[in-house]
């Protein structure tokens, strides 16, 4: 086409087809030439063809009408049939039909003449099946339809029921609705027939159209009729007599037959007075319900209108429809479950929440077209309840609340136990801030580095004083050494007491303050246990470092693997003085010197760990004094 185009396009000169249209507005609509033979034949007829149907007094043939060129549908009376009350009948239906203008119903061209001067209908003629043969046929239904023959023949119906409750609208009772008198057309097409008993319901109709007051006949098809038909009283029936028809119809969509059995008039009739039709075969609980309201034996039970037939079996559709979106959710739902139930916690993130996603959009769409679906809304919670269950037993809390509040309407167990779970985490990590400050070697630091030093400083100036001044330690008494501990106990206590609120802070700080004072109290001990049990100074001094060893070991183990070198180098020490007591003091001064660096050393480590950023990590407060 486009290469068609643009052959042509070179040829095209705007200005002389501007100059050749020039007398036409370029908003109107240019029409061809119109050929001289096409005139109205005015003169011409209907011309019929073969039958297409016959009832009991009249007869439907094809025909053409020349003056349109069209096929149309011609219904008169049988040749036998002539008399004024079978003319007078059949134009009673066309006045009807006349009346009736709806997608739904055969539309009427005009009623003339036959040549025998009896009248008759022309109509546009329907091509299709009448919707009984297809009731009888659910194969047929599938091929044409695709899908569920029961919701197929359900969407015929309320077409019917439109048609009817427009009818009713107009002042007309159809009286003889049953599925021979619907025709299905091959494009779609729902069209209620057979209007010829049809009755006004007031005077506002045709006064030609006899009124339903006025019957006294017993009318209809017995096998679907009302039981107030069979009083005879034109008063007793109305549109409600109509719905009962509905109901009746509805009934064979279900069961493939009409309500009323009998193989005989009688049996029939008996049927209608003293039997109430009952559904025999499985339907869908709604559409029981349905059917068995339209064909209440009181007209009072019954539907008030066919539109309110139409509406009910329209939520119905649409509740069909709801459930089915429910089956693919649950089917969803259950392979969700079984993947979570293998994999625990585990199972792939974001695979269960593809599904997740899945399932709750198919049960929101069901929701979406019937609101009050409890069935969409419980497979709504338990999809959401597996979600939450999952994430908890992961220790997401706040996963599964968000997964929580994406369900509209929470169930309060579940929200109680998110908070539990969230009440519970907060403990946790308040537990874990509490640990971690415990250990935290940023608190105090200035005010172990003070102490640190001071005691340092002691520790090794002392008796590196001594050694420089040439001192013999095992001259010295051994009552020294407890003097010594006791002042510098004293001296720890006094210092912790000053500095409680920051040596306090953390169990590291706790811990070296109490392995301090522990060190001095048996330095004291043994001190005052020496005379007594006959120790000399240097057995003393052996034993003091001794105790200096296991103190650095305890902190090594239970407060800074860092401090090891301390606790190695005392033991050396406490070695080297046992076999040259004569060194204690400068071997001693070394060894204090030694724990003084590593201690410094080991907390500028810590620090220096502390500055690395962690996952995950715990914010920790500022250094205090």
């Amino acid at each position: 086409m486009l290469a068609h185009v643009s052959a042509v396009e070179p040829t095209l000169d705007p200005a002389a087809l501007a100059a050749t249209l020039a007398p036409g507005s370029p908003s109107a609509t240019l029409h061809a030439p119109v050929r001289r033979d096409a005139v109205l034949d005015a003169a011409g007829g209907i011309t019929l063809h073969e039958t297409l149907g016959e009832g009991g007094m009249g007869v439907v043939r094809r025909g053409t009408q020349s003056v349109l060129a069209r096929e149309v549908a011609v219904k008169s009376l049988r040749e036998a049939a002539g008399d004024p009350t079978a003319m007078t009948k059949i134009v009673r239906e066309a006045l009807v039909m006349g009346r009736l203008e709806h997608p739904n119903i055969v539309p009427i061209y005009t009623i003339d003449a036959d040549p025998r001067g009896r009248p008759r209908i022309v109509m546009k003629r329907v091509q299709g099946e009448a919707w009984s043969t297809m009731i009888r046929d659910p194969e047929a239904v599938r091929a044409r339809s695709g899908g569920d023959p029961l919701h197929w023949h359900l969407r015929v119906f309320v077409q019917v029921c439109h048609a009817l409750a427009y009818a009713h609208s107009r002042g007309i009772v159809h009286l003889d609705l049953k599925p021979d008198n619907v025709m299905l057309g091959p494009f779609g097409e729902v069209l209620l027939l057979d209007w010829g008993i049809a009755l006004a319901l007031d005077d506002t109709v045709d006064p030609r159209v006899p009124r339903l007051v006025d019957n006294a006949d017993i009318i209809g098809t017995p096998r679907y009729m009302a039981p107030e038909v069979l009083a005879g009283v034109g008063a007793a029936m109305g549109v409600h007599t109509d719905v009962y028809l509905l109901g009746a119809t509805l009934f064979e969509i279900v069961t493939g037959r009409p309500p009323h059995r009998g193989t005989t008039m009688g049996e029939v009739i008996a049927s209608i007075v003293h039997v109430d039709p009952a559904l025999d075969v499985e339907c869908p609980s709604e559409l029981a319900a349905i059917v068995q309201r339209c064909l209440a034996r009181d007209p009072a039970q019954r539907p008030d209108s066919a539109m309110a037939v139409a509406r009910a079996v329209e939520d119905l559709l649409e509740h069909r429809a709801s459930h089915g979106l429910c089956d693919d959710a649950d089917a969803q739902r259950v392979a969700l479950e079984r993947r979570l139930d293998d994999d625990g916690v585990d199972a792939d993130e974001d695979a269960v929440y593809q599904a997740f996603g899945a399932v709750r959009f198919g049960y929101a769409n069901a929701l979406a077209r019937w609101a009050d679906n409890t069935r969409a809304r419980g497979g709504l919670e338990a999809v959401t309840r597996q979600i939450v269950t999952w994430e908890l037993a992961r220790g997401r809390v706040d996963a599964a609340a968000v997964a929580l509040g994406a369900h509209g309407e929470v169930a309060p167990e579940l929200r109680a136990a998110i908070e539990t779970a969230r009440a519970a985490e907060a403990a946790r990590v308040a537990r874990l801030s509490a640990l971690e400050r415990e250990h935290d070697p940023r608190l105090g630091q200035r005010t172990r580095l003070f102490m640190l030093t001071l005691l340092t400083g002691i520790w090794v100036l002392i008796p590196l004083g001594a050694w420089l001044h040439g001192h013999d330690p095992q001259t010295e008494p051994v009552g020294i050494v407890p003097v010594a501990g006791a002042i510098m106990l004293a001296a720890l206590l006094g210092f912790a007491t000053w500095a409680r609120a920051s040596l306090s802070s953390t169990a590291l700080n706790r811990g070296v303050v109490a392995a301090l004072a522990v060190m001095l109290v048996v330095q004291i001990a043994q001190g005052l246990l020496a005379g007594p049990l006959g120790l000399g100074m240097a057995q003393l001094q052996a034993l003091v470092l001794l105790v200096y060893t296991a103190t650095a070991a305890f902190v090594t183990v239970l407060l800074e693997r860092r401090m090891w070198p301390t606790a190695v180098g005392f033991a050396i020490a406490t070695l080297v003085v046992a076999a040259w007591p004569t060194t204690r003091n400068l071997v001693l001064a070394v060894a204090n010197l030694g724990c003084g660096i590593n201690a410094a050393w080991a907390w500028r480590m810590s620090l220096a760990q502390l500055r690395e950023p962690r996952p995950g990590a715990i914010t920790r407060p500022r250094a205090a004094r």
